[in-house]
């Protein structure tokens, strides 16, 4: 069964504005809105007046002005829990560990198909969902 959001809100940071404007419409066609940042200052700035409703953040790491790594540092003392997908054509093993240390348990090597895209929205989106606190209705009085 393929992936569809359910207009859960996704920060995609990328340089690139050609992957930028191909993002925004292969996570549209997914069912998701989306926020987007051409560097981790701009991501920064985006998650600051969207920080009551991101659901995940797909970043680049080889940006200018902020590169990913200090922008996710800068991301987890605002939202500790969100999920982040690293998209790159260059993780090495150093990069590789950089996103272990910083609570990133998902990846993408660019280029990445839309399948995989989906399948690393789908998992970040689920771990989202399961960390999220339960409501006991027996609770309620």
């Amino acid at each position: 069964v393929a992936f569809k959001g359910r207009g859960e809100l996704v920060l995609f940071v990328d340089d690139e504005p050609s992957v930028r404007a191909a993002a925004r419409i292969v996570l549209e066609r997914l069912g998701l809105s989306v926020a987007l940042a051409s560097d981790g200052a701009d991501a920064l700035m985006q998650a600051l007046d969207y920080r009551d409703s991101i659901a995940a953040v797909v970043t680049d790491v080889h940006m200018p002005a902020m590169d990913g790594f200090r922008f996710i540092r800068a991301l987890r003392q605002l939202l500790p829990d969100v999920p982040v997908i690293v998209a790159s054509g260059r993780l090495d093993d150093r990069a590789m560990q950089e996103c272990r240390a910083l609570g990133v348990r998902h990846t993408l090597e660019k280029p990445f198909t839309e399948g995989t895209f989906a399948a690393s929205l789908a998992s970040a989106l689920a771990e989202r969902t399961a960390k999220a606190p339960k409501v006991d209705p027996s609770a309620a009085t």
